[in-house]
């Protein structure tokens, strides 16, 4: 399970999980649909494609299509379980056949790619915003197959082409959300939701080392308690410690000041810069030089102090813009409580700072007994030389974006999503900045068209997953689209 959630994260979570520029939604009307919604088998629909065995489609590579046609729904295999509200979405085996190479590799294994889709279909969702939601009650299904729940929105008088397409990966025991936001659905145009299975046409015999996905409506929410959030004009506070090159043997530890860590606060921008450390090398001597590297490993904690919020459940919520940190250095946010000196960390919750992703954290401070309540951000690696600082770059957080629901004054659209050549904005103010990163935060794209309605030419980008992030008003917002 925990390969399979790798790949996922990898490949689809940053591929358009709220899609196509969410960075803000319009005045449509809202059409909530669940998979409790969904009834009986009537309203469904199954449609299968089929691609050439020759690529890698975990690693995000372009499958050569082959085919594709209605499907049915219990030979994809998907079962509705109206009883139990729950829908089980299967690999699909009905193609296998041993004694045909077009199905089979004659080794007892498939020999083509086969994505299998569940949906409902409709035709009376025009100017209506579409948020589609469940929950994924368990997921056994092996690495090789992965599963996602989608949106799509598709032109029949343009030979079926594809709008927009959301997706997010399912993951056992999450919920998921997915929303067309601003985008607008215009008449005559078909709405689909629901759910694919891709992976190889799988042996019969091999169903139950296979696995299975099930999904339902959503659970509730859990309870947040207290949200914190730390925003560029908090009173922040610094502590280091460091350790030996293994980076688990302490040496010794002591405040510091925040801009020496070295944290940047941005208050015109509202954000938060974390970078590697660079003082201690500069004026810590030769016990901190082995050359032109540093020789201690350095955590840098930068923090809210609150023991008010002791005996509380506490969520500690931001987004990250960017982190374009080298390797070798991790940054996260944290909740921590500690004893009455400090010298004892009872709780520590932590979460990685990704770029174009929100972060939460949900503590319960009252389970740790503790005195000191602590939620702020660790930038840790190697003491750094002041010269190489361009080069092992920063984190730059601030307040989350905008959930489902929320309107924002600056609405902004990206689309087409997926995009192949062109990708275009449109705002309600002029757009200052566009800036486009790939998954190891390298920055590929960077434009400031100053006005509303702007194009950027991504053809040509490799295929795969980017952060776009996007500055109107002064204020940063990011998205994810996929290059195909």
């Amino acid at each position: 399970m925990e390969i399979k959630k790798l790949l996922k994260k990898k490949i689809l979570k940053a591929s358009a999980f709220a899609g196509i520029a969410l960075l803000s939604f319009g005045s449509h009307a809202q059409v909530n649909v669940t998979v409790g919604d969904l009834g009986t088998t009537d309203l469904w629909k199954a449609y299968g494609n089929w691609f050439e065995n020759n690529g890698h489609f975990e690693n995000n590579q372009e499958l050569t299509y082959v085919n594709g046609n209605a499907w049915g729904m219990a030979d994809l295999k998907s079962v509705l379980n109206v009883t139990a509200n729950t829908i089980s979405l299967y690999p699909n085996y009905n193609t296998y056949n041993a004694a045909d190479p077009i199905w089979s590799d004659g080794n007892g294994n498939g020999n083509k790619i086969f994505e299998g889709n569940t949906y409902v279909e409709r035709t009376d969702l025009a100017g209506q915003q579409l948020v589609f939601s469940g929950m994924t009650v368990s997921s056994t299904l092996l690495p090789a197959f992965k599963d996602i729940a989608f949106i799509k929105v598709l032109n029949p008088a343009n030979n079926y082409a594809t709008e927009l397409s959301l997706s997010v990966p399912l993951e056992a025991g999450e919920n998921f959300t997915l929303s067309t936001g601003s985008f607008t659905i215009l008449p005559g145009r078909l709405v689909q939701y629901g759910f694919s299975v891709i992976g190889k046409n799988a042996n019969p015999t091999q169903e139950t080392a296979n696995g299975f996905t099930i999904v339902t409506a959503d659970e509730p929410q859990q309870n947040e308690g207290n949200i914190v959030t730390l925003d560029a004009s908090s009173a922040l506070t610094g502590y280091a410690s460091w350790y030996q090159l293994d980076g688990t043997t302490w040496i010794n530890g002591s405040e510091y000041g925040v801009t020496d860590l070295k944290t940047t606060q941005n208050t015109s921008t509202n954000q938060i810069i974390l970078q590697p450390n660079f003082l201690a090398y500069q004026t810590g001597g030769p016990e901190w030089q082995n050359g032109n590297i540093g020789s201690r490993i350095f955590e840098a904690n930068t923090y809210v102090t609150n023991d008010a919020l002791l005996g509380q459940t506490i969520t500690f919520k931001g987004h990250t813009f960017s982190n374009t940190l080298a390797a070798g250095y991790t940054a996260v946010a944290f909740v921590k409580v500690l004893n009455d000196n400090y010298t004892v960390i009872l709780l520590q919750e932590t979460q990685a700072l990704v770029t174009g992703q929100d972060w939460s954290i949900t503590a319960n401070t009252a389970v740790a007994n503790g005195v000191h309540v602590q939620y702020g951000f660790i930038v840790k690696g190697l003491n750094a030389n002041p010269t190489q600082e361009a080069a092992l770059g920063s984190a730059v957080v601030g307040l989350t974006t905008a959930s489902v629901g929320e309107v924002q004054k600056n609405a902004l659209t990206i689309y087409p999503n997926p995009a192949s050549s062109i990708l275009n904005f449109s705002s309600e103010e002029a757009i200052e900045g566009i800036q486009v990163y790939n998954v190891m935060g390298q920055k590929v794209i960077d434009t400031k068209p100053n006005q509303n309605q702007a194009s950027v030419d991504v053809s040509n980008l490799s295929n795969g997953i980017y952060i776009v992030n996007t500055t109107v008003n002064g204020k940063q917002d990011s998205a994810r689209f996929v290059k195909q």
